[in-house]
């Protein structure tokens, strides 16, 4: 059911809410957002969202996600504190700056995704990360240099990473010819 539709001038982007959902550009959205944290996404994460579907990448976010329609997603993305994604259809799983021991993630994400964890270079969370690839070896880590908690670009490496092919398949890491593990953006 269509709530609300509109599109702001300054941008002309259009913004639709469906039931719990925000979607934000004009396609169907290829980026769901189940959690969004304003610490790593900044206050106005909207303007983030806007930015993604200028770059050609239209998402949706839903506070819970229980709110998510029954579908096959291409792309879920979790920032800071993950819910438990196990039974998300998705191709791929992002997660921007965990904030949980990698330990506690593991029995929260998929196997059958690609999961791509994206840390900041001064993010102490992050080196936990970098230095456990036993627990997430099927993880792709990727850090961005300059950044800690906050990733001010967000936006841009959470485009580049969707649109990167699944190399191996669902599960696989990205192959070197494409995103390499730890690859920094």
């Amino acid at each position: 059911m269509l709530i609300a539709s509109w599109v702001r001038e300054d941008d002309a982007v259009p913004i639709s809410k469906h039931d719990a959902i925000v979607v934000v550009g004009a396609e169907e959205p290829s980026i769901w957002f189940v959690a969004a944290d304003p610490g790593i996404m900044g206050d106005h994460y909207g303007h983030g969202m806007r930015k993604l579907a200028r770059l050609g990448s239209s998402s949706a976010c839903a506070k819970f996600p229980g709110e998510l329609p029954a579908k096959r997603f291409e792309t879920i993305v979790a920032a800071g504190k993950i819910p438990d994604l196990t039974h998300m259809p998705a191709k791929k799983i992002v997660v921007l700056s965990p904030n949980e021991q990698p330990s506690e993630i593991v029995g929260k994400l998929p196997v059958h995704a690609q999961i791509i964890l994206i840390v900041g270079e001064f993010d102490s969370m992050g080196n936990l990360y970098k230095n456990n690839d036993s627990q997430l070896r099927h993880a792709t880590l990727i850090t961005v240099p300059g950044a800690g908690r906050y990733l001010p670009n967000w936006p841009q490496v959470l485009h580049e990473v969707s649109n990167q092919p699944i190399a191996g398949g669902p599960g696989q890491p990205i192959s070197q010819n494409d995103l390499a593990a730890g690859r920094q953006l």
